[in-house]
């Protein structure tokens, strides 16, 4: 016999006999990872699907009482092996699956292949599955055997936080590695026909433009490059076949061009430089850039700038948002759209003019000096954007106002961060809870255990309540608690007093689970609205004044509700009697038998839940009825009525 009375019929669930994949993945793009990203998983290859019966004892009822019932489910576990990168990565950190965050993929049963040149095939196919067993050198995988899966036998969404090439734990990649990496293994070209320029690295690592690169979609080459070079103020720039990758603030002025009228051409009557400036009704003064915050699991934010100058003058006018999801530090994204802004705020000129073949040792990235009286530029300089030979040999150069201030540091804005919730913190265990039996005229059977549960902490979503009937050998789960009951202690003595006192005060404190009392009606109080449980006496208050933070005084009180005996001192437990008591019934057989009863704690998240071998037991002994002065009486000195 059980709890829960006599044994009835038991239920079984349908086996599921495979896996389920949401999603088709045959040819997914693998990505190319380079510094530290969050990367969606690829399922690669699955095996080993293993249904698993789980037998649970449920709560029934109906004539005759609570019964007894099992109920089979079935878990599911299988082999794994989940694509990561296409390229060798260093680690990874965080593991996200569905909802839950486990700090190493370790965590989570999962085995990590960095994608070597030298790797091992993994160890389970090796064994059991050899035909299977390859190396898959270069690419960067996780792999795991019994791996539990949903109870629909789905594996779930699962990303990771990969520390691709050029980057570790602690630091992103450098575009100066990235750039040259790219051009060689994925354009083709040669790496001694590439030079990063030591400036440009310098300006980088000065300013903390580190990158977290995932290459997931086909892409022009140019435009990824293109974009990459605008936000670290760097050029492209051929010379004698070779490509090399410059800094806009490089010092790059070529000694003694100073350019004059003597030195450009032009047709009689035309100007010698041709100027051109951006009007102010199309200067952007409103930046986005979209980004991926790290701290934020790799959410997605926007970091704004304006300049409120420029807003004043000509209203507000907003560029369109720029998508820079390699970007995953805020500071740097705030910094970033404060560059961009201001950079393209301040160069606004650009200026064609022509030159003979003499300058011909003049190239892209150079920096000269130019003059003219009709404009009113004297040593002018100008950053050199594109050279033509035209057919009859003369070079027909573009250039812009070159301000060096606007390609050095950026202009960094006020710092703020997100409060982001760690849906998977941990909790306190709850504080020791008041078990007791009821009053029979409250419950259905009259053999029924009310537990009052709380906890101060303001993560505390709930608990899960496990019982032993073994002396805590094992436990079944009984169900789950749902915030806290208001309990506390006594602050002051509670002498017996008549059945309507008007003369004693209920005094509590209820610190322990922020609990809160009021004032009720006149009705509310007759028909035991307020019951409360002190020591072993039920009774109920109408007047409630508030003495101090978490302290009350009752009084008008109905005493020794259901026959049960009066009087209480300072520090006995006080209990709320309300719908926020965890309940269940008990087959009388038990009564005399001491159970032990486990409450882990989760959550305001539903997660975070404690490990049921790690919290404390409570004893109970379920009371022996007892026959005294006509009334039934448990031997605990609680009544039966």
């Amino acid at each position: 016999m059980s709890l829960f009375g006599k044994k009835t019929k038991s239920t079984v669930a349908d086996q599921i006999g495979s896996l389920k994949i949401q999603s088709q993945g045959y040819g997914n793009v693998i990505p190319l990872v380079y510094g530290r990203a969050r990367v969606s998983v690829t399922l690669c290859f699955y095996s080993n699907f293993v249904a698993h019966p789980v037998v649970e004892k449920i709560k029934t009822s109906g004539k005759g009482g609570r019964k007894k019932a099992t109920a089979t489910t079935w878990s599911y576990t299988c082999a794994l092996m989940m694509g990561l990168a296409n390229n060798e990565i260093t680690g990874t950190g965080v593991l996200w699956v569905d909802k839950k965050k486990f700090t190493t993929v370790a965590a989570a049963g999962f085995s990590v292949f960095n994608g070597t040149v030298s790797q091992a095939p993994w160890g389970y196919l090796s064994t059991y599955e050899p035909t299977k067993a390859v190396n898959m050198r270069g690419f960067a995988y996780l792999a795991v055997n019994n791996y539990q899966l949903s109870d629909t036998a789905s594996i779930g969404n699962h990303s990771v936080e990969v520390f691709g090439a050029f980057s570790s734990s602690t630091t992103d990649a450098n575009i100066c590695d990235v750039l040259p990496h790219l051009l060689t293994s994925e354009c083709g070209i040669a790496a001694d026909k590439i030079v990063v320029s030591s400036e440009l690295r310098a300006a980088c690592t000065a300013n903390g433009i580190l990158l977290g690169l995932v290459l997931d979609a086909q892409q022009a080459a140019n435009d990824l490059l293109t974009e990459l070079l605008n936000i670290t103020d760097a050029e492209v720039v051929i010379r004698s076949g070779i490509l090399h990758i410059l800094s806009r603030n490089e010092s790059t002025l070529p000694t003694g061009i100073s350019l004059g009228s003597d030195d450009f051409i032009a047709e009689q009557g035309q100007p010698t430089i041709k100027p051109t400036r951006k009007k102010s009704i199309d200067c952007f003064n409103v930046l986005k850039l979209e980004f991926l915050n790290r701290v934020n699991d790799y959410n997605i934010e926007i970091a704004e700038a304006k300049d409120e100058a420029s807003i004043a003058d000509i209203g507000t006018r907003p560029a369109e948002t720029l998508k820079a999801h390699y970007i995953t530090d805020a500071s740097l994204a705030r910094n970033l759209a404060n560059h961009l802004l201001h950079r393209d705020l301040a160069v606004r000129n650009s200026y064609e003019f022509v030159l003979s073949l003499r300058y011909i040792y003049l190239e892209a990235m150079d920096v000269v000096l130019i003059n003219d009286t009709v404009l009113g530029l004297a040593n002018h300089p100008v950053l050199i954007k594109k050279i033509v030979i035209s057919p009859d040999f003369k070079l027909q150069i573009t250039a812009d106002d070159y301000v060096s201030q606007a390609y050095q540091a950026v202009y960094p804005p006020a710092t703020s961060n997100p409060a982001i919730p760690d849906t998977g913190a941990a909790v306190g265990s709850i504080n020791a809870p008041v078990i007791f039996t009821a009053p029979a005229s409250l419950t259905t059977t009259g053999y029924e255990v009310w537990c009052a549960i709380s906890n101060a902490d303001a993560l505390y979503g709930g608990c899960d309540i496990y019982l032993s009937t073994d002396g805590g050998a094992s436990y079944n789960r009984l169900g789950t608690h749902v915030g806290s009951t208001r309990m506390g202690v006594l602050t002051a003595d509670l002498p017996s007093g008549s059945t309507v006192d008007t003369s004693n005060v209920l005094s509590v404190d209820l610190t322990q689970s922020n609990g809160q009392l009021a004032t009720v009606t006149q009705l509310e109080v007759d028909t035991s609205g307020t019951l409360c449980r002190v020591n072993n006496e039920f009774l109920s208050y109408r007047d409630v004044s508030l003495t101090s933070i978490s302290h009350y005084a009752a009084s008008y009180l109905r005493r020794g509700l259901y026959s049960s005996s009066q009087g209480a001192v300072t520090g006995d437990k006080f209990v709320r009697c309300d719908d926020t008591l965890f309940k269940f019934a008990y087959d009388p057989a038990y009564i005399g038998t001491t159970v032990y009863l486990k409450f882990p704690a989760y959550n305001i998240y539903n997660d975070g839940l404690q490990d049921l071998s790690t919290v404390p037991s409570y004893a109970f002994t379920i009371p022996v009825l007892e026959w005294s002065d006509g009334i039934h009486r448990w031997n605990d000195g609680s009544n039966w009525q």
